[in-house]
């Protein structure tokens, strides 16, 4: 199953990354929302694992912009160090399925991804 995974944090995305692979998913990468946007467009990927802070565009206005532009995957994640009510509030209402709080937990975002594969 392909996964974009965006996120500006080079080390993290590393070793999200490379996780999942060993787990036998196929796994693109992004390092900003204007990547992410033509990535989604081009590869069509199942599932986006988004970092809600990242260079130009958010990734709330990446997921907005997916939603209106018809190309949004099955499953949008958001992966984000804020845990305000506001905040999570803008997540959902922007459209995501799930968020995860870093430090995530690598085995919840696989047992997700493994969910939608059924």
């Amino acid at each position: 199953m392909k996964v974009l995974l965006v996120d500006d944090d080079h080390g993290s995305r590393e070793i999200l990354a490379g996780f999942l692979r060993k787990k036998e998913f196929e796994v693109l990468e992004a390092g900003t929302g204007e990547e992410a946007l033509d990535m989604v467009k081009q590869k069509q990927p199942r599932a986006l694992l988004l970092d809600w802070r990242l260079p130009g565009i958010s990734g709330l206005e990446v997921l907005d912009a997916l939603s209106q532009g018809g190309h949004r995957p099955e499953r949008v994640c958001m992966l984000t160090g804020m845990d305000g009510i506001e905040e999570i509030k803008a997540m959902k209402q922007a459209g995501a399925d799930h968020i995860f709080h870093k430090p995530y937990d690598l085995l919840e975002i696989l047992t997700l991804l493994n969910d939608l594969k059924g």
